[in-house]
């Protein structure tokens, strides 16, 4: 496949009413804090549809449309804070789904408070694209 058409991996980072974004093909970091508030005192992802547009706003940068077509992008999500007993089926869910309606094609959610580094975010993509 040409690489003007492939997907574009990024590693996905969810705090409190903040959310970080590096491109893994070249480094580039996006960090922006939420004008319109998605996290409460128990959740980080309490208002969906608020960071959802925050998410997708912040991956539009890098999704120009190319003719018809427009590259998408493969999505390791990480819940960074809120994380007293791991991710429950329903975080992870949400994890997935506010990756998906931005534009990811294949997502892995993940759920503990260590950020990973850049070369275990590609290895957890290329595990669960071969899956």
């Amino acid at each position: 496949m040409l690489d003007l058409f492939k997907p574009i991996p990024v590693y996905i980072k969810l705090f409190s009413d903040r959310i970080e974004i590096t491109r893994l093909d070249n480094g580039e970091t996006i960090s922006r804090n939420a004008s319109k508030k998605f996290s409460n005192s128990r959740l980080v992802l309490a208002h969906f549809e608020n960071a959802q547009m925050l998410l997708r706003s912040m991956l539009s940068k890098w999704a120009a449309k190319i003719l018809i077509f427009q590259r998408g992008f493969n999505v390791v999500n990480q819940q960074i804070e809120k994380m007293d007993d791991g991710l429950s089926e329903i975080e992870r869910h949400a994890l997935t789904e506010i990756a998906e309606y931005s534009g990811a094609k294949n997502v892995h959610a993940i759920g503990h408070a260590r950020k990973l580094t850049n070369e275990k975010a590609r290895s957890l993509l290329s595990k669960s694209k071969n899956t």
